[in-house]
């Protein structure tokens, strides 16, 4: 696997967003966009900590948003 995408519809044309990025000269991922609302709903669900690992600020937005809810999910 070289490339995690998402596909979607906006504005009458398909698009699509690379989430992770297999980069051969860095031996390594990059990610290069985060994922839609709907998928980052999906992925805080299902993985919670591979989403934070990922896109480490999308744990400090849920910690910020809810601290209390953040706490127990020992994210913050």
């Amino acid at each position: 696997m070289v490339r995690l995408a998402e596909m979607g519809w906006s504005g009458g044309e398909v698009y699509v967003r690379d989430w992770a990025v297999f980069d051969e000269k860095q031996v390594g991922w990059l990610y290069p966009h985060r994922p839609s609302a709907a998928a980052q709903d999906r992925l805080m669900l299902a993985a919670p900590e591979r989403a934070y690992a990922a896109w480490p600020e999308l744990k400090a937005e849920a910690c910020q948003a809810s601290p209390q809810e953040g706490a127990n999910r020992e994210c913050c």
